[in-house]
């Protein structure tokens, strides 16, 4: 059973950095904090830091994926 209304953190690793979420569990709803945002999800069957882990990780490869195509569109001019 998950601890209710009690804030946690999880860390994820990523490109060699380690980055953190908080989160907390509330009327079978997670309440969690990435990067400043505030993402929601209801607390299925695997356990909340599951989930957390999980949220934590799709953002950072989507945040990779959109600074590396950005980078394909944007490049430097030539010196």
């Amino acid at each position: 059973m998950e601890r209710q209304s009690q804030i946690l953190e999880v860390e994820v690793q990523h490109d060699g950095d380690l980055h953190r979420a908080s989160y907390f569990v509330e009327n079978s709803t997670i309440y969690t904090n990435i990067d400043g945002h505030m993402l929601i999800a209801p607390l299925g069957q695997s356990e909340a830091a599951t989930t957390v882990r999980m949220l934590l990780s799709g953002h950072l490869r989507h945040n990779a994926r959109r600074l590396k195509q950005a980078r394909r569109w944007i490049k430097a001019p030539s010196a």
